[in-house]
């Protein structure tokens, strides 16, 4: 029988945390230092969970064709194409150390998880279907906005993550920010006009609706965490607002449309990540 989750990675330390990650949660785990000891249980009983170093050296195995791996620098996309004709029930996850654009967008093409290392506790739980989706709900002063994205999320069973609902375990506002942030799968961003601005010194020109500063800033800190091109961030216009212009031509949902029709759009946006 195979255990509950198979990790391939050369880097002895990160296997090893991992590993300890997994079995805090109460799976049992085995790691595969290279390609070759992988092959010693592929194929053969399916884990739960494969989670692949993108870079893993090729070696002596054949598993994977050394141009389609780009030399190496892909092997874990190459590994993870290969075993899924075989293994088709397991939950595939690449794991990357430095930032990679093409193979997260195969990620998010092909139902894969991906996440930078090291891996957090938060990322394996989701990964491992033990907790629901996370969403961390930024919003400004319309507290109906909120309390509609918020049973919006969970009638897809997605947990909302809303910073004056949780404790700061004395912690400061940032501190309690960037604490529960880097506990969530993505960022959902209200956007509500609560706010008026316009050009300081300018004379006949009247104040435009805006959303909050914070929100702006909030939303800013995601797209840089995250990536702006992973489909974590995800915003929800109410209302005709000014927009900043370093955002102009990105998707956003509407927020007042009908509640059946704007939550078929907001699992579609959030679909790619379980």
């Amino acid at each position: 029988m195979a255990e509950d989750v198979y990790v391939l990675d050369d880097d002895p330390f990160l296997s090893c945390t991992a590993k300890q990650l997994v079995e805090d949660l109460g799976l049992t785990c085995r790691t595969f230092p290279t390609l070759e000891a992988f092959e010693s249980v592929f194929p053969g009983p399916e884990p739960k969970c494969l989670i692949v170093d993108l870079a893993i050296p090729l070696g002596s195995s054949d598993l994977v064709d050394v141009v389609a791996s780009r030399g190496g620098f892909e092997t874990g996309i190459e590994v993870l194409r290969r075993v899924r004709k075989d293994w088709k029930a397991t939950t595939l996850m690449l794991l990357t150390g430095n930032p990679s654009g093409p193979a997260q967008k195969w990620c998010s093409d092909n139902k894969v998880s991906y996440a930078l290392k090291p891996v957090a506790r938060e990322t394996l739980e989701r990964v491992l279907s033990l907790r629901n989706l996370r969403a961390f709900v930024v919003h400004g002063r319309d507290l109906k906005a909120l309390e509609r994205v918020k049973s919006l999320l969970g009638t897809l069973n997605v947990e909302s993550v809303v910073l004056v609902e949780r404790p700061s375990h004395g912690n400061t506002i940032i501190e309690k920010f960037e604490d529960y942030s880097g506990r969530c799968d993505c960022a959902v961003v209200v956007l509500s006009p609560d706010d008026f601005g316009g050009l300081a010194g300018a004379t006949g020109t009247a104040a435009s609706l805006r959303a909050r500063q914070n929100v702006i800033y909030e939303l800013g800190y995601f797209c840089g965490s995250f990536g702006r091109k992973t489909g974590r961030v995800i915003l929800l216009k109410f209302g005709d607002i000014e927009i900043p212009s370093d955002l102009a031509g990105v998707v956003y949902l509407n927020g007042t449309k009908d509640p059946k029709e704007l939550v078929g759009e907001l699992q579609g946006e959030i679909d790619h990540l379980r």
